[in-house]
């Protein structure tokens, strides 16, 4: 608990849930999106060791490349149809 109270974790569990709070855990990284998870890692990985400008300039080529990839284009259009059901179902 102590280690939570610095923030070097966001949770603590007891022994025998803790394979269950894992694979829950595991399951939500699963559903999300790979190519942005792979670029959090990168920007968090060199977070110490660039100048603020390197950073933003990193920033930038992320989200350009990110925005226009199939995976990004595929959720805003399953949103986007969701959102349609759900404005009709009201009307």
């Amino acid at each position: 608990r102590q280690a939570m109270a610095i923030g070097l974790v966001h949770a603590v569990y007891p022994k025998d849930e803790f394979t269950e709070h894992v694979r829950t855990f595991a399951q939500k990284l699963v559903a999300m999106p790979r190519e942005a998870l792979g670029v959090a890692k990168v920007a968090i990985d060199m977070a110490d060791s660039v100048d603020r400008g390197t950073a933003r300039v990193f920033d930038r080529f992320a989200q350009t490349v990110l925005f226009s990839s199939d995976e990004f284009k595929d959720r805003v259009n399953a949103f986007n149809q969701a959102s349609a059901a759900r404005q009709q179902g009201r009307g």
